[in-house]
């Protein structure tokens, strides 16, 4: 049985080397996932995953005061639950409209994950 070499040291991605520099960011505090269906998707983190218990709201059109999408006024009509999975908050949204950014990332992907939540490093 012969060795395969996959690289040398030189030849390592960026990835695999140290960081230089301090991180920006200390924790991952929420994932954001656009589904289809709010409540098949609890119903299949529960059951195959274990993942819950689950707080659901639901947000129309006027409910807050100050919603921006693209850095423009927006009004929209959304269901959402949350969980946390250690120390890391999951949340699911379900777009009730078709303008929306969640409506807009689910017409064009499908869905999964479309936020990502990091605290950040405050450098003064």
């Amino acid at each position: 049985m012969t060795e395969r070499k996959t690289g040398t040291q030189e030849e390592r991605l960026a990835g695999d080397e140290e960081p230089t520099r301090r991180t920006a960011f200390t924790e991952t505090m929420q994932i954001g996932i656009v589904v289809r269906d709010l409540d098949a998707t609890i119903r299949r983190y529960v059951d195959d995953y274990g993942i819950g218990p689950w707080e659901s709201y639901k947000f129309k059109p006027g409910d807050i005061k100050e919603w921006r999408e693209n850095g423009q006024s927006a009004e929209p009509s959304t269901r959402f639950a949350t969980a946390m999975v250690g120390g890391v908050m999951w949340e699911l949204i379900q777009s009730l409209d078709d303008k929306s950014i969640f409506a807009q990332f689910l017409a064009a992907t499908g869905g999964g994950v479309q936020h990502i939540a990091v605290n950040v490093v405050c450098r003064s």
